[in-house]
């Protein structure tokens, strides 16, 4: 729990440095996310027809708290992470995914923009038609995590509990952001696009809320076209550059030279030009001429049209 809580202050610190604002913050282990996922779990269950018990044996990448196919992997690894999936097989609960093929075909074709971009949406619906497989929403209990409320020998699946905190955090405004007249939008990276489009409309409909209107798809963000890695010294720490530079100038440079929705690539000979020419050379001289024109004129108020 000390490295989830550094993770989670490093986050924050970040999000303070970049003066981004939210409403709330939520942690998935936090005591009001875990009761409303044993909620909404013992809703499905009851059912009697979406989780079933079942055993599971296949490939398991860590690092992406995901099951894999051989389909998945490249040359025998995880494309993300280039680690060989674990062999495991264990006996598990499972949501049946598989009901909701015709389902989830239905909403992508009458909900065109979905998915953005249309790249990504093309990959969501190649990989559902397919054929989607049910999936495994717990694990053996090894006393982290969220336990199922039918069975506490097992604990509940990263995927199915992380989902859910989107709902969580509206338990205090009584759900009026979940309602059918608020326009909901998630953004995430590339590499979870499959949960979100596949498994989370499918355990929304089983538990009988609405889906998300859009699910907008960001890229990685690279350096000098390199993955951002540890091992190779290349982290580019957003606080630090902030403090170095300006908050203004790293936000700028961001949204000026990586392309939105696809991978961006973070280099320091871009983003010093960048700094120089666009924001002290090209805006900083236009605030300065226009500064000095009012000065000139006696102009110390007035509306920009």
């Amino acid at each position: 729990m000390v490295f989830l809580d550094e993770i989670a202050d490093g986050s924050l610190k970040i999000w303070k440095t970049l003066d981004i604002s939210y409403t709330d913050f939520i942690r998935t282990t936090e005591a009001r996310h875990a009761a409303f996922v044993q909620k909404i779990l013992q809703k499905i269950y009851d059912k009697g027809e979406d989780i079933y018990q079942g055993e599971y044996s296949g490939l398991y990448c860590v690092g992406c708290e995901a099951f894999k196919n051989e389909r998945d992997l490249v040359n025998g690894v995880c494309p993300d992470h280039l680690t060989k999936p674990e062999v495991i097989k264990e006996k598990n609960w499972f949501f049946k995914l598989s009901k909701y093929q015709g389902f989830l075909e239905k909403w992508f074709a009458e909900h065109p923009t979905f998915v953005e971009s249309a790249s990504r949406f093309n990959e969501v619906k190649a990989f559902v038609e397919r054929g989607v497989e049910d999936f495994s929403i717990s694990r053996e209990n090894n006393t982290f995590g969220i336990p199922l409320p039918f069975d506490s020998s097992q604990i509940t699946y990263v995927w199915f509990d992380a989902l859910l905190n989107y709902i969580t955090v509206c338990q205090e405004e009584g759900e009026k952001f979940w309602d059918k007249d608020t326009y909901i939008l998630h953004v995430m990276a590339k590499d979870i696009v499959k949960f979100h489009a596949t498994y989370w409309p499918a355990m929304l409909e089983s538990a009988g809320y609405r889906l998300p209107d859009q699910e907008y798809v960001t890229g990685y963000l690279t350096v000098d076209g390199q993955k951002m890695s540890k091992s190779l010294g290349n982290i580019v720490d957003p606080v630090q550059v902030a403090q170095d530079y300006d908050r203004d100038a790293e936000v700028f440079y961001l949204l000026y030279d990586a392309p939105i929705g696809a991978d961006g690539d973070f280099s320091w000979d871009r983003f010093k030009g960048t700094y120089e020419s666009v924001l002290i050379g090209a805006w900083g001289n236009l605030v300065n001429r226009v500064v000095s024109l009012c000065s000139k004129y006696g102009i110390t108020e007035g509306n920009i049209s």
